[in-house]
């Protein structure tokens, strides 16, 4: 099967998800072509954009600053030389549009200009929104007859919205052949939006279960409590809460280290509430590190936390990526009720479920779990079996590649 999938940028080490899933793809022998708007960063990159020669597979349009006097008059040349060498399908462009939101257009205009119009394919895969659009706008342009599949995974569903004119999605919700959610949280949001729930189907990514060691975990008398985090320093992530859970835990009397993993905007405040709060000696931050660095750390904790929030700028989890990894770790974890997260664990059995912006709701679940640490290795082995058996991508590959046929 040839598939074609769509992204804003590649390679980009924040979206393992994305590669993930295109990694199974070719593993399982399909033939994937990327077609991202910008080509990122290559200095580092994950294991599977060499393994699967990614890089080779990508089909990209030469890097363009809109903004400038010379950005614009370079698109102006390729505006020109599309509508040169292929008016039918500009003027399929421009009919496509009326009545639609026009945004990312430009795009497309550089898809045709630079890469030319022939794209023989069985399946086109949009991962996000916005990439979703384009595919659609340069799928009726084409004329292509190729299912297209739009895969929303987070802020293209709770926060574009609200920065975007309302009819943002309309052409993709009225043309896309399917479109795809990680979680019922996320179907409620797409629907809210007004696409038609027919075509919506909950189908996630997944992650290679078998990538992650799995450790059974439990203590040693004497020893703190050891918690992980790994997570970009932004509010939907609430560490801000953690931090305020963990001192109170503290002075109930439960000695705990908090290892957190990721960089952000928020980071110089947070470091300053950690030492407004003591706890210097108990919460480490260690920056941007790679994956294996990450796994490294999960090998050496106890118990994964995160304390998720609703954002002011309507950011929420999708479904709680970091969630799936910890319990593929086999360690407990304590989450907030926010967005898809409680969809992501087995509350009561592989974790701990407490109200979002509650610090003292985390400090009892720190509590509870230190009570309960000799049920850790039947937590940790029930969260391990509730991903290999929902989110594991190679057995959700099939339901993938099932998927894809039923389209075709």
């Amino acid at each position: 099967m040839k598939i074609a999938t769509f992204m804003e940028t590649f390679p980009a080490l924040s979206e393992t998800y994305i590669l993930w899933h295109m990694s199974e793809l070719i593993r399982s022998g399909q033939e994937v072509e990327l077609y991202p708007v910008q080509q990122g960063s290559t200095e580092k990159v994950h294991e599977e954009v060499h393994e699967f020669d990614l890089l080779e597979r990508m089909h990209v349009a030469p890097p363009i600053e809109f903004s400038s006097q010379s950005g614009k008059l370079k698109f102006g040349l390729e505006l020109m030389d599309a509508c040169v060498r292929y008016p039918v399908e500009m003027a399929r462009l421009y009919r496509s549009l009326r009545g639609y939101c026009a945004m990312g257009w430009p795009q497309v205009v550089r898809h045709l200009a630079h890469l030319g119009r022939r794209m023989e394919v069985d399946v086109l895969h949009g991962y996000f929104g916005p990439p979703g659009r384009r595919a659609q706008m340069l799928r009726e342009s084409l004329q292509l007859e190729a299912p297209l599949v739009v895969s929303f995974l987070g802020f293209d569903l709770n926060v574009l919205p609200n920065k975007t004119p309302s009819n943002y999605y309309a052409q993709v919700f009225d043309g896309a052949t399917a479109l795809c959610v990680s979680s019922q949280f996320m179907k409620g949001r797409i629907l809210e939006l007004g696409a038609p729930e027919e075509r919506v189907t909950v189908l996630p990514l997944g992650l290679p279960v078998k990538r992650f060691t799995y450790q059974e975990r439990g203590h040693a008398k004497g020893e703190p409590l050891r918690l992980l985090s790994a997570a970009r320093l932004t509010e939907v992530k609430g560490i801000e809460w953690g931090l305020r859970g963990v001192s109170l835990a503290l002075d109930a009397g439960v000695d705990v280290r908090w290892e957190i993993f990721g960089d952000g905007p928020l980071r110089g405040e947070l470091e300053a509430l950690c030492k407004e709060l003591g706890l210097d000696e108990h919460v480490t931050f260690h920056g941007f590190v790679t994956m294996d660095r990450v796994k490294e750390g999960m090998s050496r904790v106890d118990a994964a936390l995160f304390p998720g929030v609703s954002a002011h700028d309507g950011a929420e989890e999708a479904l709680g990526g970091a969630v799936l990894e910890a319990q593929a770790s086999g360690m407990p974890v304590i989450a907030s009720q926010v967005g898809g997260v409680p969809e992501a664990f087995v509350p009561g059995e592989s974790g701990l479920l407490v109200p979002q912006k509650d610090a003292q709701a985390i400090a009892d679940a720190i509590v509870e779990l230190y009570s309960r640490r000799d049920s850790w290795g039947d937590m940790g082995r029930k969260g391990r079996e509730h991903i290999e058996q929902q989110y594991d991508c190679g057995a959700l590959n099939e339901r993938w590649l099932a998927f894809y046929a039923s389209l075709v």
